[in-house]
């Protein structure tokens, strides 16, 4: 007897209340169980256009599968018996495989060799010579009776064959060449109650993949296992690659391609965070074909979009439903529950919380939003008005945060909040004390004002008592003025004109460096005396000082004292 699903509405996404649309639930950890959801799956599968009585006769016979599927999740299969004693060792097993190759076996011997080799079949499938003498003699024996037997032999072993290195080839042949109807019940019966850890496996995923070809009913264990066990294989790296795979398989019906389509749908908000399991979504919303896909897929992300959009995987699930072109339906019911109905002047929490976010996820999603190309005309302009309204609610605390530089940008306050730290900046500057540039300031002499001559003033110089012989050196520096000495120390000033008074008063004198007060006489000071004391002043700044290598110090040397 047909169960008949209960009636629901089937315009999900446009007879919903704004009010519930508007409402933010908590994301759970896991989704819910088939039997939870087993009422509303078929209204999902009617609005993916499944609706005659023996679709539903067939979705009603998966459903009650799947429910009462028991599999072993963590078991992979029996291991064969090891033999004491192998017939076919590695250097027959080469001798074989070689004839094999060559073709120098008959139909007849080829037969006789399978059978001969029955015993010894499981494990010489898996080893790393056996399992291509296994594969060619399958492949090879026209006899279905003895691919058969065959089969039934390894049948038991057959899932711990598909996750070995070495076996799963040998698994993958048999099961690519079988073709009648007792070998696919064989394959099917064997593999079924391993079918959750073969795909999640990395070979035994494949082994399933194969069994696709054998078309419904002998494939559905495949699709039953997806349905009873969905979130732990679309969780797994290859459970989530090995169910698109199915999905996009032509082997695959549309009842059994809704069917997962729906799951899809039902725990897409879960899926959406998941590495593994956004690649069940991006196929859903890309590459399936069924009719009102996105329509059925808004509704179930609008009460969650404060966990998706702050989320950087999830937050792509999102955009993909608000830039599609198919289904405006679906983009209205996400913005609507984003930045409110148009004509709204109170933005939603759930957009505060989104801009709020500290990994600057939701200020990214945002202004991916407002670059859409489909966003156009007023619906642009509320929407860049509430996202205005409340960056201008939180500007206090984006000050710091550097990924908000472009969303302030695309709504127009990256402007104003610039002109008025320029404003601020220029008040500050009118009120501070002037700064002196010292750029231009040089310490070379001939920079030195006017002002430094006329408050230098040199110490008294008075020289020591030497006894050089005068009539030696008098005449040579009597008459000559300090000019080597002091030249180099007071350049002419460019103000020498200024001076030029100053400077003709007093002729004993160089003009164009000033007077010190050494030069002038101490009070009760015969000037004669003063002169003596000026030439020997004059005769010790020739002679250098005495310094080494001077003309005083080689004098010295040679023996000139007083």
């Amino acid at each position: 007897m047909l169960a008949q699903p209960s009636e629901l509405p089937q315009g999900l996404s446009h007879q919903k209340s704004q009010s519930s649309i508007g409402e933010q639930k908590t994301l759970a950890r896991v989704p819910p169980s088939l039997c939870d959801i087993r009422d509303e799956l078929y209204t999902y599968v009617r609005q993916l256009g499944i609706t005659s009585e023996a679709d539903l006769a067939q979705i009603d016979h998966f459903t009650s599968h799947a429910l009462s599927f028991s599999s072993n999740l963590d078991d992979s299969g029996p291991l064969p018996e090891p033999l004491a004693n192998r017939v076919y060792d590695a250097p027959r097993l080469r001798d074989i495989r070689k004839n094999l190759d060559a073709d120098q076996l008959s139909q007849l011997e080829i037969e006789e060799l399978a059978l001969l080799m029955l015993d010894e079949l499981p494990e010489l499938a898996s080893d790393y010579l056996g399992n291509t003498v296994v594969q060619k003699l399958f492949e090879q024996c026209e006899s279905d009776a003895v691919r058969t037997m065959m089969l039934k032999q390894v049948a038991p072993y057959l899932s711990q064959m598909g996750v070995h290195k070495n076996g799963t080839w040998a698994a993958q042949k048999m099961v690519a060449v079988s073709r009648t109807l007792i070998q696919k019940n064989v394959i099917a019966g064997s593999l079924a109650d391993y079918a959750v850890p073969l795909f999640n496996d990395q070979f035994g995923n494949y082994v399933l993949q194969c069994c696709l070809k054998f078309g419904s009913p002998y494939n559905d264990f495949i699709f039953v296992a997806i349905m009873a066990h969905f979130w732990l294989i679309s969780q797994g790296r290859f459970g989530a690659r090995s169910v698109r795979a199915c999905l996009e398989s032509d082997a695959a019906t549309p009842v059994q391609t809704a069917l997962v389509a729906v799951i899809i749908v039902m725990s897409a908000e879960f899926l959406a965070t998941d590495a593994n399991g956004a690649l069940l979504v991006t196929w859903f919303l890309d590459t399936c074909t069924l009719a009102q896909r996105h329509t059925i897929l808004a509704p179930r992300l609008a009460p969650h979009l404060g966990d998706l959009c702050t989320h950087k995987l999830a937050s792509l699930t999102v955009l993909k439903v608000v830039n599609n072109r198919i289904d405006l339906g679906a983009r209205d019911l996400l913005l609507d529950a984003l930045f409110g109905p148009e004509g709204d002047n109170v933005a939603p929490p759930v957009l505060h919380r989104i801009l709020l976010d500290s990994a600057s996820h939701g200020a990214s999603f945002v202004y991916k939003v407002l670059s859409t190309p489909s966003l156009e005309g007023s619906l642009r302009q509320h929407v860049v008005t509430q996202v205005r309204r409340v960056l201008m609610e939180l500007s206090a605390n984006l000050s710091s945060f550097q990924g908000y530089k472009r969303l302030l940008e695309e709504v127009g306050l990256s402007a104003r909040m610039n002109s008025g730290a320029t404003q601020h900046q220029r008040s500050y500057s009118s009120n501070a004390v002037p700064r002196i540039s010292t750029a231009r300031i040089s310490t070379s002499p001939t920079r030195i004002p006017e002002a430094g001559f006329k408050n230098y003033q040199r110490p008294p110089y008075v020289p020591a008592q030497m006894n050089y012989p005068s009539a030696l050196y008098q005449p040579r520096y009597v008459n000559e003025l300090p000019q080597s000495r002091y030249q180099n120390d007071f350049p002419q000033p460019r103000y020498q004109g200024e001076l030029q008074p100053q400077y003709e008063s007093q002729p004993q004198y160089q003009k164009g460096f000033p007077p010190s007060q050494f030069q002038q006489p101490y009070p009760g000071q015969p000037q004669d005396v003063m002169q003596q004391l000026e030439q020997l002043s004059l005769s010790s700044a020739a002679l250098g000082y005495s310094l080494p290598g001077s003309p005083a110090s080689k004098n010295q040397n040679l023996g000139f004292s007083m």
